[in-house]
Order: C-alpha cells, then sequence, then structure tokens
C-alpha cells in the first residue's frame, strides 16, 4: 500500500505566529511531528507545505520528506486546510497513494507507535 503524509507547516496560524517554531524541551514543535512520520512503518513519502522557504534547508535532507513550498497568493488571503490539501494533492509526484494521512503540526505527542496502530485497524 502506498501511504503518504502530508504536514501542513506555515508561519502564521492565525493565533500563534511562527509556532512550528516554538520550542518544546529544547525542540521546535515541528520535530516531533517529523520524527513520528519518518520513523511510522509503510509510509511512502512525507510532504512538508509550508510558506516558510527557512523549512527548505532545515528540513529538506529529512529521509522521506519533500519541502513544497505553498505561498499565500495560492489561497488568498484566509488560509484554509481544504485548499492547501487540494494544492499540496496536485503536486504529488509520481503514482498516487492508496491513503494520504494528515498530521497537524500542534499534536505533538504522537509518535511513530501511535500512527502504526492507526495504520493498522
Amino acid at each position: 500500500m502506498n501511504i503518504d503524509i502530508i504536514i501542513p507547516a506555515y508561519s502564521e496560524t492565525g493565533r500563534v505566529y511562527r509556532i512550528n517554531s516554538v520550542l518544546i524541551k529544547g525542540r521546535p514543535i515541528i520535530d516531533y511531528t517529523l520524527e513520528a512520520a519518518i520513523n511510522a512503518p509503510y509510509i511512502r513519502n512525507i510532504y512538508l507545505i509550508t510558506d516558510d522557504s527557512s523549512m527548505i534547508g532545515q528540513y529538506r535532507s529529512l529521509t522521506k520528506v519533500k519541502v513544497v513550498i505553498h505561498k499565500h497568493e495560492e489561497c488568498g488571503e484566509n488560509i484554509r486546510l481544504k485548499s492547501i490539501l487540494s494544492s499540496a494533492l496536485k503536486r504529488l509526484k509520481g503514482t498516487r497513494p492508496n491513503l494520504v494521512v494528515l498530521l497537524l503540526t500542534s499534536a505533538p505527542l504522537r509518535d511513530a507507535g501511535i500512527l502504526k496502530s492507526a495504520l493498522n485497524y
């Protein structure tokens, strides 16, 4: 089964500016989501969708992670998850996945074991 993960990571969420850079135990909050995705079984690709160009150099070298820049202009003033996902799905390279999993960076306490359990269900 081809499973891809999409992680939207925007610099502005409407509530907290640069939330993905907020440190938890000395690490950016986004690191926990990426770590869980990278270590989860069955995952073919991980797409980090962001408007923050600094994430390109920071995360592009990670295994299976593809950083995709998504500009604010592509979805208007009000960035909605629906427009981000629609844009991301159009950009998927190669064969289409059987399943797309959305992981939000605002839930950093999940780990690869939780993802494995969910995917086995």
